[in-house]
């Protein structure tokens, strides 16, 4: 199986935007997945022009099967300030059951932390990233069966849990890789 990871451009946003919101033949969801994936293609459009990148897309056989979003921090303004230039990984999504447990979410990850180990960011006056982080509200907020398996899949990445990082929740379980 022949994996590729790629940058999201203007030329394959639409291959993140069908793994975000696929299309179904059920018409009781078709316009809200529709009105989905444009508001998403919209997001992401905004996102390559204001910081250049923002997502990377798996390929298993030239055909997308997941992807990892992120952002600078300074993209969320209700999130405090830190001293840091730190990088917010929002999503990462391997949506086929098939093709979870293989390692594409840890290529995606690693590819991610490999290029912006070197990469100079824009949104930090040109200079390196110096961590990222990953916030577990997703699964306090609605998914608590999945968090052992979401922190897991983090610590097998080399991220460590922050008690230092600002929650928005309150609820703890920031992770962040530190370069």
């Amino acid at each position: 199986m022949r994996i590729e990871i790629k940058d999201v451009t203007e030329q394959n946003v639409d291959d993140l935007v069908r793994l975000c919101a696929p299309r179904f033949e059920d018409e009781r969801h078709a316009q809200t997945l529709k009105e989905a994936g444009l508001r998403k293609r919209e997001w992401i459009e905004k996102a390559l022009k204001r910081f250049g990148i923002c997502a990377k897309v798996a390929y298993v056989e030239a055909k997308p099967v997941g992807f990892v979003e992120f952002y600078p921090m300074s993209a969320f303004p209700l999130l405090p300030e830190r001293d840091k230039k730190t990088i917010m990984i929002t999503c990462v999504f391997v949506p086929d059951k098939t093709l979870q447990e293989i390692g594409i979410g840890s290529r995606l990850v690693q590819a991610l932390i490999s290029d912006l180990e070197h990469l100079q960011i824009s949104s930090f006056d040109g200079k390196r990233t110096e961590e990222f982080a990953i916030g577990s509200w997703g699964c306090h907020a609605g998914f608590p069966d999945s968090l052992p398996r979401f922190r897991n899949f983090f610590l097998k990445n080399g991220f460590k849990e922050d008690p230092t990082f600002p929650d928005p929740t309150g609820k703890g379980g920031i992770m962040v890789h530190s370069l």
